[in-house]
């Protein structure tokens, strides 16, 4: 975690500002000092200015609530770039919040240090308010912002005044947050680019990538998955079914190969992807089925906490405690509603170097874990109700995220899987040399016209062990949640309880992960 949490700190200062009876300039200077840096700054001057302006605006405040329903990276998130010379009234957006600005060069230079300066709505607990939620014409938000040296929140007032809410804290007051955005970045070589333009409300299609174009940069998403543009993603929903499954919902393939090596030595991805079986032990690969991510899970509160240490994460909750829980801390979603999980498949090849197959998937915090709140008083700097996270339980994630076709004539027989939470769009290269093992029992086999497996298993030969590496990619600054070794000689299904069966999952000591090949075409 890069987070420091200065919450004694600043309490202790609050403390003695309100006995030295310091003015609220001091308070102000005290803050700035123990957390802003040269670059923040620029972020509260901004933070400042729009709350003043969504104070006195009520258009610009219907304005912010329609363009964070439409998601466009999947979250209730605007990218200020694509947004600020938008009309709202008979003025830009831009305009607006420059009105608030006493040296509006200042301005012009957020530009440059934030591109991907985003306007986030919270969906906060117990339906305290959301974008759905929000009257515009009645409920002023108040301005969060995010910072690097710390999990607590500083929150600008509807008059420009300054205060700190606590990392352990979530209000339950109309806000919204100031923040960078974690899957949208500036595209490389964007200057020369006509390939498309859209906003938060235009599509255009680009075959190669889907580009945003503002009038200082295009932009284009980490991955496609991100893509709230998109009309599959906003159709596609990740609950499908969990890793117990109804009888009467299993395939009858995967039925089968349980049922036919359920008593018998083998695997059951031969009958998958071979249609071998004990009786018939030869066969062609068959592409009607691939690998999948099925389910995903965090283990528990201390694992949460590791996701929960950047900008955009729902923010660290440090003084929440509960019998069991070591290390990092639970987390209450605020200044993010969405966690965001890169997938790292691991595959390496007979032939050459090996390939790493990238996934990503958005997981709200609400489908993420279950989270009790009590409210209570805000203290001595806060007149609101706010709400503080009594307990958490991590909940299941049914997914349905296609990998590869495991055809073991090209492919090891183990592959490895490794997650990340990703919390940058920046990323670096890297390369993994492992010995893995080869299956060898492939030949000419005229009753199938072609290649073909021969034999169970690995059949009469020896597997080939043989050094092979893998490049692939990690996003900086994320959480790296460990790995797990899915192996194709793993059963698919581990159990029949005589209404339904459960299939295979992984653990690598923080998530659990549901992989299990199915029926593509």
């Amino acid at each position: 975690m890069r987070k420091i949490l200065f919450s004694a700190i600043l309490l202790s200062s609050t403390i003695a500002c309100k006995k030295d009876n310091l003015s609220s300039e001091s308070y102000q200077q005290q803050i700035e000092q123990n957390l802003l840096d040269a670059k923040s700054v620029y972020k509260q001057e901004f933070s400042k200015a729009f709350a003043k302006a969504l104070a006195s605006n009520s258009e610009l405040r219907a304005f912010i609530k329609n363009e964070a329903l439409k998601k466009f990276d999947q979250d209730y998130d605007i990218l200020y770039q694509m947004v600020k010379d938008e009309m709202i009234g008979d003025k830009k957006f831009k305009d607006i919040i420059a009105e608030q600005y006493e040296k509006k060069e200042n301005l012009n230079e957020l530009d440059r240090l934030y591109p991907t300066l985003t306007i986030f709505v919270p969906k906060l607990p117990m339906d305290s308010f959301s974008a759905e939620k929000w009257n515009t014409q009645t409920e002023i938000p108040q301005v969060a912002y995010t910072l690097n040296t710390t999990a607590n929140v500083p929150i600008v007032n509807e008059k420009g005044e300054e205060y700190i809410l606590e990392a352990k804290y979530t209000p339950s007051f109309p806000v919204v947050v100031i923040k960078e955005n974690e899957v949208v970045k500036v595209s490389s070589g964007a200057a020369n680019s006509t390939k498309a333009s859209v906003s938060n409300g235009n599509k255009e299609k680009n075959s190669e990538k889907h580009l945003l174009k503002s009038s200082l940069y295009t932009f284009e998403f980490l991955d496609e998955a991100f893509n709230g543009l998109n009309d599959n993603n906003q159709k596609s929903t990740s609950k499908l079914r969990a890793s117990t499954i109804n009888a009467s919902a299993i395939d009858s393939k995967i039925k089968t190969a349980y049922d036919t090596y359920k008593n018998a030595d083998g695997w059951q991805r031969d009958y998958i992807y071979y249609n071998i079986t004990p009786g018939q032990t030869k066969g062609k690969f068959s592409y009607d089925y691939q690998e999948h991510i099925t389910s995903f899970s965090m283990n528990d509160a201390n694992s949460l906490g590791v996701i929960s240490d950047q900008d955009g994460d729902p923010v660290n909750n440090p003084r929440v405690y509960s019998p069991g829980w070591k290390g990092n801390p639970p987390t209450t979603p605020w200044t993010g509603n969405a966690f965001r999980f890169k997938v790292n498949v691991l595959i390496n090849a007979k032939n050459g170097a090996g390939a790493s197959t990238d996934r990503y998937f958005n997981v709200e915090a609400a489908d993420l874990y279950d989270a009790k709140y009590k409210s209570e008083r805000g203290g001595i700097l806060l007149s609101q109700r706010i709400l503080v996270l009594e307990s958490i339980t991590p909940k299941k994630v049914s997914l349905n995220i296609p990998l590869f076709n495991w055809d073991l004539n090209e492919y090891a027989s183990t592959i490895k899987i490794m997650v990340e939470e990703v919390d940058n769009t920046e990323e670096e290269n890297r390369s993994e040399t492992r010995t893995v093992k080869f299956a060898t029992n492939f030949g000419i086999e005229p009753t199938f016209g072609g290649l073909a497996k021969l034999g169970l298993k690995f059949g009469a030969s020896l597997a080939k062990d043989q050094s092979s590496t893998v490049s692939y990619k990690v996003t900086k600054q994320s959480d790296q949640l460990g790995d797990v070794l899915i192996n194709f000689a793993d059963n698919v299904v581990t159990g029949f309880d005589g209404s339904s069966y459960t299939t295979r999952e992984y653990n690598s000591g923080m998530y659990t992960i549901g992989i299990e090949p199915r029926r593509v075409q």
